[in-house]
């Protein structure tokens, strides 16, 4: 456990109510200045600013046909996309290389512990305090500029003490991580199990003693013998329009909106992130409660990125178009229907017809 320091000294910042008395305060337009030269993707290897932190660009990434005209990003400079839409997506650059536009890019200007400044802006309260500096028409619109985050105080320790913090904080999350690693390993087992009884029920029922007849279909197999077999698109609607529903909504009415990282494997999803019905109801894709969305982009398709909405907090929702929507009608209850997108030859099937570039692949509508 860390022990206090012997004494604190209020600071009147709302952020960061009080620091060791030994601390400093600056100003991040004096630790940092904005870096920003213009470069293009063919000589700087583009980046993707992720809540991860900076990584090589990301497959799913949105590709902007303006590669000539991205900003210059240096190894040690911390990066920070300036949308709240984004909010978290930040982090010390590992690499050199160029990103959008919608990033500030901050070079460091004083010999700080680049990692200490890392945690310390990728901190929670660092998070909402620079986006609280921004401005913006509604919520998903929030943008914070240079000219606005430069007067945001940040404690600052002598430099000694920085090294200290950040070997202790190397090493807490060092354990985490190996106990994180040793989870995910259980939950793939799990997962294997998971996806062998999904397989079956799917398939072949719950009941092991009814007779089974040939289902005609090489990669079912044999399926019990009142079932049926026919074309998925005989149950479901894909990409099925919400106009009747739209009309119950004004401008301001604010919906859940799905981005990719929102919706989990296993059918899990968070519905907490909320948009303006004017700032989604043209450019996204759509869905009603009830609905299924099934990932359809290389490789979240692949790992079976997908949910029934069954528990969709509005009426209607708005998401990123990566997601093909599928309406269950004719008696097919959606949670079977999203279960029919689990099954694991659905998935392999879908990939061998996949179109597009390398890693940019995705699963045609007409596929279902």
């Amino acid at each position: 456990m860390m022990k206090p320091y012997e004494s604190y000294k209020e600071t009147n910042i709302p952020w960061v109510s009080e620091i060791p008395s030994h601390w400093e305060f600056e100003r991040i337009g004096s630790l940092f200045l904005e870096r920003k030269s213009k470069v293009s993707d063919k000589e700087y290897a583009p980046l993707s600013v992720t809540k991860k932190g900076i990584v090589p660009q990301l497959a799913t990434a949105a590709k902007s046909d303006d590669g000539d005209n991205r900003k210059q990003v240096i190894a040690g400079d911390f990066v920070i996309n300036s949308r709240s839409d984004r909010k978290g997506s930040s982090g010390i650059s590992p690499l050199t290389g160029s990103v959008s536009l919608i990033n500030i890019v901050l070079e460091p200007r004083l010999h700080n512990n680049s990692q200490f400044m890392h945690y310390l802006l990728k901190s929670d309260s660092f998070i909402e305090e620079y986006y609280r500096n921004g401005r913006g028409i509604v919520a998903d619109l929030w943008t914070t500029r240079f000219s606005e985050m430069k007067t945001i105080m940040l404690p600052v320790p002598p430099r000694e003490e920085q090294d200290q913090i950040v070997r202790f904080l190397d090493w807490k999350v060092s354990k985490i991580n190996k106990l994180i690693k040793a989870k995910k390993k259980q939950i793939e087992l799990l997962n294997e199990q998971k996806q062998a009884i999904i397989n079956k029920a799917v398939t072949k029922g719950l009941d092991d003693t009814v007779p089974m007849k040939d289902s005609g279909v090489e990669w079912i197999g044999e399926i019990p013998e009142g079932w049926e077999v026919n074309r998925l698109k005989r149950y479901c609607k894909v990409n099925a329009s919400i106009s009747h529903l739209t009309g119950k909504y004004q401008d301001d009415d604010m919906l859940v909106f799905l981005p990719m990282e929102n919706i989990s494997i296993g059918g899990i999803i968070d519905c907490s992130e909320k948009r303006a019905f004017k700032t989604v109801k043209s450019g996204y894709s759509s869905f009603a409660k009830n609905d299924v969305v099934v990932a359809k982009i290389t490789p979240c398709f692949e790992n079976g990125k997908g949910a029934c909405l069954d528990s969709l907090e509005t009426e209607i929702g708005y998401g990123t178009t990566e997601l093909i929507t599928l309406r269950s009608f004719n008696n097919m209850l959606p949670k079977f229907l999203y279960y029919i997108t689990q099954i694991s030859l659905f998935r392999i099937m879908g990939a061998d017809v996949m179109t597009g570039s390398a890693g940019q692949k995705r699963v045609p509508s007409d596929y279902i």
